[in-house]
């Protein structure tokens, strides 16, 4: 059987979506229908591409995540709204001293003993304060939903912000990422890694869109990569839906299937931000503000993180922000 969308052979004659482009074969694909995730083409060998940049990383020959059908279409109404959250966490009490009546008679001892006391406690009090507010301007929080369904608090610290719109040192600026007008640019589905070490729990935000190629094909946010070919995904793609999937030794497979989202920007030159929260073995999902799911997964616990294009398509990435989450 052959493809009508790419021509490629299909050995399965019962195949519901073809494992080259993901185009549906049948007129109503069954319940139980495997979704095309993660499929290698026969013959494909999966290996790296044999660059020496090390700032930048090629996936297997095929995409590792598969591609949307190009027939979806965004169903009627929000099937996924905003999760509700509580109140913000509340402000730290104010600090009410103690004050003592004077004594009636009036003792020049006592003056002396409580101001070799009470200057120190003052000094000490002034130290702590000002400690606090050091603490509270370097540190931000974020609440997020974890997979168990629990509202949590997570306060954390900036690693590293870059607006993306120059030359950075660090960054890979070649053939397939590099610095043009608008922002980074990144093509022929290239991993390239922000010039920052690795990153266990964090919390990675990027802006980017799409401004060619075909509307099926994730990009995205690339994480805790420990070495060739093995990483995690979090992407979109300009048709509305979105997955989370890791690479193991080159092979794609998804962790949170492929799914429409209200909250994606279609298309072409649309503007989608992107945040991932990681957690020890805990994963949470935002797309342009809303948390758009959460999983858990312990294959990977730390690793560089950057941006990832796809095959066929050329991304523009800027305002990257990698933070760090306060154990």
């Amino acid at each position: 059987m052959q493809c009508p969308r790419c021509g490629w052979q299909i050995a399965d004659p019962n195949a519901v979506y073809c494992p080259n482009c993901a185009q549906l074969l049948v007129s109503t694909p069954p319940p139980s229908a495997p979704l095309p995730y993660g499929d290698v083409p026969p013959g494909s060998s999966g290996a790296p591409y044999p660059g020496t940049n090390p700032a930048a990383e090629y996936p297997p020959t095929s995409s590792p995540y598969g591609t949307t059908n190009p027939g979806y279409t965004m169903p009627a109404g929000t099937p996924y709204p905003p999760p509700s959250y509580p109140t913000p966490y509340p402000p730290q009490g104010q600090f009410v001293p103690y004050v003592q009546e004077p004594p009636k008679k009036r003792n020049n001892v006592g003056l002396i003993v409580g101001l070799s006391v009470g200057i120190p406690l003052v000094l000490l009090v002034a130290c702590v304060a000002g400690a606090v507010l050091l603490m509270r301007s370097q540190s931000s929080t974020t609440q997020i939903v974890t997979p168990s369904g629990k509202t949590i608090t997570l306060t954390y610290k900036q690693l590293y912000k870059n607006s993306l719109t120059t030359n950075t040192i660090g960054w890979a600026n070649d053939a397939h990422c590099f610095f043009e007008a608008g922002g980074y640019h990144v093509i022929d589905g290239y991993f390239c890694f922000a010039p920052i070490p690795s990153v266990g729990n964090g919390i990675v935000n990027v802006d980017v869109k799409q401004i060619s190629g075909p509307i099926t094909h994730f990009y995205g946010i690339g994480f805790r990569r420990v070495s060739k070919g093995n990483h995690y995904f979090f992407g979109i793609d300009g048709n509305g839906t979105w997955l989370f999937a890791k690479d193991v030794n080159g092979q794609g497979s998804a962790i949170i299937p492929y799914g429409p989202s209200p909250a994606i920007h279609r298309g072409l030159d649309a503007t989608n931000t992107l945040k991932v929260v990681m957690q020890g073995d805990q994963f949470t999902f935002f797309i342009n503000g809303t948390q758009v799911g959460s999983a858990t997964d312990a294959t990977f616990a730390t690793g560089r993180c950057g941006v990832e294009g796809s095959t066929q398509v050329e991304v523009v990435f800027n305002n990257i922000e990698v933070d760090t989450i306060n154990s």
